[in-house]
């Protein structure tokens, strides 16, 4: 897999999961609780692992 793609689709996929997970995150748990900073986080851990997870698997 070339390098630019994969940081490209990780990015991407960071954009369009951390705003979801923090809506999904304010809907279940109020909007006192679910900040968009561990939105961030967690998307952005579960896409990096993701990629690399499948680069090793694919």
């Amino acid at each position: 897999m070339n390098v630019i793609s994969l940081i490209i689709q990780v990015v991407i996929s960071w954009i369009v999961t951390a705003p979801a997970l923090w809506i999904v995150g304010r809907w279940r748990v109020g909007p006192q609780k679910a900040k968009f900073t561990d939105a961030l986080w967690i998307s952005g851990l579960s896409t990096i692992l993701g990629s690399i997870i499948g680069s090793f698997v694919g």
